[in-house]
């Protein structure tokens, strides 16, 4: 899987992405100013260095587990990408609506 999660106006858009592990998470900026992007979650500690608008860094995930991701230049900057190690799984939409196809039984 590939997901993105975008520094957009101070904010991390979306909060929240699913994805199972070996997964890539890209995190684009498209903020006027620089970010630095990292976390310190047992599940996948890293830390993507300041870059600034236009410009894109990745990671990818390899285990299961919470990851809580920040910027160390704006506090108020938060997400989670929620790293499962099995496909089954969803957000749900604005309406709090989902579906979870080809569930085994």
């Amino acid at each position: 899987m590939r997901a993105a999660i975008t520094q957009q106006d101070e904010e991390f858009v979306p909060h929240l992405v699913a994805v199972t592990a070996g997964s890539t998470v890209d995190f684009p900026n498209e903020d006027i100013v620089f970010h630095n992007v990292f976390s310190l979650s047992r599940a996948g500690e890293f830390d993507l260095g300041r870059y600034p608008k236009g410009r894109s860094k990745a990671r990818v995930f390899g285990r299961a587990g919470l990851i809580k991701v920040f910027c160390h230049l704006h506090s108020q900057m938060s997400a989670m990408i929620r790293v499962f190690d099995h496909p089954y799984f969803t957000i749900p939409d604005a309406d709090g609506t989902f579906a979870i196809p080809d569930v085994p039984a």
